[in-house]
């Protein structure tokens, strides 16, 4: 009945998953190898099936007889059902390899044999709000995130289809078990003076590249309205 109405409605049905990047935390083999295991077990686990119905080699290795395999109906059922892909990401962390057995009843996070490391943006409650919202390296990271964005968009060979952008947070907030303690909002939670809010410097920096973008895009339908809209428009990010 789902796909009925699908094929009259014209819907797509796709997941969204969340993942961190590993990067390995030194150039030796089993920190490399570690990293990419981190990816599939986080990742992997999920999406895999859904591209080529079974799960990642690695996690059948580590895993076994825990991770029972699809059957030959559900493995064809998996195999290329989402119509789209939405990817939450937030961080990278460091892969350590750790090939120690549990020593006790296996677990999701032992199996993985790897520890992991990372820094995070702390609430410094020594600066006062205006100093708060001087934020340069989360300005780097999304000028630079969004320029890769665009090379990977652009791939001659295998160009990634990108429908949309969205920097996640637009405020400071609870982070799971961190609580208030981390900061990673474009906008500055003053929780010592009534949640008072105001714009970082990543905000105003984001808004100026959004207007930018918005007003080329106004002037290219102006002056070529016959374009060819397949083609994948150059990003350009301004600094203040």
């Amino acid at each position: 009945m789902g796909f009925i109405i699908q094929a009259r409605q014209k819907g797509k049905i796709g997941i969204s998953l969340n993942c961190n990047w590993y990067a390995p935390y030194t150039d030796s083999v089993a920190d490399i190898d570690a990293s990419k295991r981190a990816v599939d077990f986080m990742i992997g686990w999920f999406l895999s099936p859904l591209l080529t119905g079974k799960y990642p080699q690695t996690m059948i290795d580590n895993v076994q007889d825990n991770l029972p395999p699809f059957t030959d109906k559900e493995s064809d059922m998996l195999k290329g059902s989402l119509d789209f892909l939405g990817l939450n990401y937030y961080t990278a962390m460091y892969a350590i390899n750790d090939p120690k057995l549990p020593e006790d009843e296996p677990t999701y996070f032992k199996d993985m044999h790897l520890k992991t490391s990372c820094v995070d943006e702390k609430n410094n409650l020594d600066l006062t709000s205006l100093e708060a919202c001087v934020d340069p390296v989360r300005i780097k990271y999304h000028q630079d995130h969004l320029a890769y964005l665009l090379k990977a968009m652009e791939n001659l060979d295998n160009p990634v289809d990108v429908r949309g952008y969205f920097v996640w947070s637009y405020c400071d907030n609870y982070e799971w078990n961190e609580g208030y303690t981390v900061r990673f909002g474009i906008t500055l939670v003053d929780y010592r003076d009534d949640c008072k809010r105001y714009p970082k410097d990543s905000a105003m920096w984001f808004c100026n590249f959004l207007s930018k973008k918005i007003e080329e895009s106004k002037k290219r339908r102006i002056e070529n309205s016959s374009e060819d809209h397949g083609a994948v428009k150059k990003l350009r990010a301004t600094e203040e």
